[in-house]
């Protein structure tokens, strides 16, 4: 039980053998346990008016955001910092930044391309 981060790249709906919709992506990440860069996106989710958590959700990304993002990761998300989200693994959050900076560094690489590029980079979380 936790916390399982993933992002789509070039993201779309579509349908599964039991016709359950999912998304996908040409390319997909991963996170474990990431709890800075949820903070980060519990942000964004927030800031767009959303009042029901954010969980199992799906959050469109813009240019904006991923430039925000890389600064964040410049910083080592210290404005992201959580505060006892156990199932976060909030107890190592430091050791989960430097761990992810070079995927989350290709993420908003990838991000920022595919956007510019008029393709759509998609947030989720399951907790």
């Amino acid at each position: 039980m936790g916390l399982d981060q993933y992002a789509y790249i070039d993201a779309e709906r579509v349908t599964n053998q039991d016709g359950d919709p999912i998304t996908t992506g040409s390319k997909e990440y991963y996170w474990r346990k990431h709890s800075r860069l949820q903070e980060f996106m519990q942000s964004k989710w927030e800031d767009r008016g959303h009042e029901h958590k954010f969980n199992c959700e799906n959050l469109e990304l813009n240019l904006h955001d991923m430039f925000q993002l890389a600064e964040a990761i410049h910083n080592k998300y210290k404005d992201f910092t959580s505060d006892g989200h156990f199932f976060w693994g909030h107890e190592y959050q430091s050791e989960a930044v430097t761990d992810n900076f070079e995927q989350d560094i290709d993420f908003v690489i990838d991000g920022i391309r595919s956007l510019l590029q008029g393709k759509t980079v998609i947030y989720s979380c399951w907790w």
